[in-house]
């Protein structure tokens, strides 16, 4: 697996060793991106995610939060429940030369505990199938995770139910494979 665009472009990323992780495909990743720069999606400082305050939930790897900041994001903080998880994620942003635009959390999505600030984009892929990616999202709102007008986008197996709420927007859904890509504006 490795960074698609920008100027890490081509970098390996870390992986936990004997973990059963499912990374968005290169080419979700990439899809998305491409989604988020040349759509309607541009923020003060250009296309997304230039400049943004970026979350990624479920990190796994980090391969969405560590895209984002190649792609120029801020800074990116992780939301992941598994402790060698997290270490990977430190080991690339430091092997980046990025730690310094990096927060690691260990929590679980669904209760991440009451936000210190709110973020622009949010990028979740939960395990497929488990029905993780509603309730976390639903509480990322609730504890102040999200700044007005944040952009979600949510990776889910093809046919995974989804509910984002009164509370979002639809703005676009996207397949790619076995993967479904459902952006979303909060509205609050």
């Amino acid at each position: 697996m490795r960074i698609v665009s920008g100027k890490h472009k081509g970098r390996r990323l870390n992986g936990p060793a004997g973990m059963v992780i499912r990374p968005t495909s290169d080419r979700a990743r990439e899809a998305m991106f491409n989604i988020l720069s040349h759509g309607d999606y541009a923020g003060p400082d250009g296309p997304m995610p230039q400049g943004l305050a970026v979350l990624d939930v479920f990190a796994g790897t980090g391969a969405l939060g560590l895209e984002a900041l190649s792609r120029g994001a801020a800074s990116v903080c992780f939301l992941e429940q598994d402790r060698v998880a997290a270490r990977a994620i430190r080991e690339t942003a430091r092997d980046m030369d990025e730690a310094d635009q990096v927060s690691v959390l260990i929590r679980d999505a669904i209760r991440p505990g009451q936000a210190r600030d709110g973020f622009d984009l949010v990028l979740m892929d939960a395990p497929y199938r488990t029905g993780r990616s509603e309730p976390s999202l639903r509480a990322l709102a609730d504890l102040g995770w999200l700044r007005a007008g944040a952009i979600c986008c949510i990776e889910l197996a093809k046919k995974e139910p989804f509910e984002a709420g009164t509370s979002f927007t639809v703005l676009d859904k996207r397949t790619y494979g076995a993967a479904r890509i459902v952006f979303l504006c909060w509205d609050n």
